[in-house]
């Protein structure tokens, strides 16, 4: 039986459209993931952002003469929307996986030729479909175990008598001594910061500096009284989740009849602490495009925050901006200053 020969004209439409589906598909996913509505105006915004990367992709796709060359490009492309996915790039076994896909996906695309557009057109627009109509990933946002409430008894005798007491922990942040009197803009911060905690009724350690690189370590030994050189210490591991298995804090705040209510993030559960009973555990998402939400952000800004942190999910765009910045700084070298900023943000 005689192969049929394409329809040149569905076929160019094809490969200018198989980017675009396959980069907003991507994208319509990860927002549901986020649990973040498709019709708030940031992601319709970030949406067509994608839309237009993968016009451009798909104009590139089809201007190109050779059939090697397009087979090349198609098969980097459908490497760089499964890294957008799963994220391999990078890993250890990137060599074995992305290489055995590579050349997997370049010998599809060789034997397919005349038929990319046709194929990926149709393969890649069902998924943006089905993901428009399941509504993106159902999947928790939690990535990890999530903090399980504790139920055991709460000692209540004296706890009415009791000031309240509220901790603040900010991942990252520096004493305010700590902040450079030569920076510009370091004094001005430090009095602002001063002037909100102080003015809310929070008592501030201005000389506070942790000798830990590592946050998990930092708040172990804070929360146990120790300064240990060991890695890890009272934790343990659960999924993505560190769990404090010691906290003699929370213990000895117990004893003296507080009741604890905790409200943290999934990176670290301070609530299944070995003889600590807590009165409430509340966890949320230490990522989550969700917080975009009611910050004082413009949608367009929103927009290229839900981009950056997107695209910063596959190597192949850090690759893209090194390239890029490369190329910048080579310009300016030269004298010529006219290549912007990279457009995007990014995490």
């Amino acid at each position: 039986m005689a192969r049929q020969n394409p329809n040149p004209r569905l076929e160019k439409l094809g490969l200018a459209l198989t980017p675009v589906f396959a980069l907003t598909a991507g994208l319509v996913v990860y927002l549901g993931h986020h649990h973040y509505a498709l019709t708030e105006p940031e992601a319709l915004m970030a949406l067509a952002g994608m839309a237009a990367i993968g016009l451009v992709l798909g104009g590139i796709l089809c201007s190109l003469r050779s059939p090697i060359v397009a087979g090349v490009f198609f098969a980097v492309m459908v490497i760089g929307t499964l890294d957008l996915h799963y994220q391999f790039i990078g890993k250890l076994h990137f060599w074995i996986l992305g290489g055995g896909l590579s050349l997997t996906a370049l010998a599809l695309v060789l034997s397919l030729r005349g038929y990319l557009g046709t194929i990926g057109g149709v393969s890649f627009g069902t998924m943006l479909l089905s993901s428009l109509l399941i509504g993106g990933s159902s999947a928790a946002v939690l990535q990890g175990q999530s903090p399980a409430k504790n139920t055991d008894p709460v000692p209540t005798s004296s706890a009415a008598d009791l000031p309240v007491v509220v901790h603040l922990v900010l991942d990252g942040f520096v004493g305010l001594e700590g902040l450079p009197e030569d920076v510009y803009g370091a004094s001005e911060l430090k009095n602002s910061l001063t002037a909100f905690f102080h003015g809310e009724g929070f008592r501030t350690h201005d000389r506070a500096y942790s000798q830990y690189f590592l946050t998990h370590n930092s708040l172990a030994n804070l929360f146990n009284n120790e300064s240990s050189d060991r890695d890890r210490r009272h934790l343990r591991t659960e999924g993505r989740t560190w769990v404090l298995a010691q906290n003699r804090y929370f213990r000895r705040l117990a004893a003296q009849g507080y009741q604890i209510r905790v409200l943290q993030t999934d990176h670290m559960d301070f609530c299944r602490s070995e003889a600590v009973s807590v009165a409430s555990c509340d966890a949320v998402p230490a990522f989550s495009l969700a917080s975009l939400k009611d910050l004082p952000l413009s949608a367009t800004q929103k927009a290229k925050q839900i981009l950056g942190s997107f695209l910063t999910r596959t190597a192949l765009y850090h690759i893209a901006i090194n390239g890029y910045g490369t190329v910048r700084q080579g310009a300016q070298r030269s004298g010529l200053d006219v290549l912007p900023t990279w457009p995007v943000s990014h995490f």
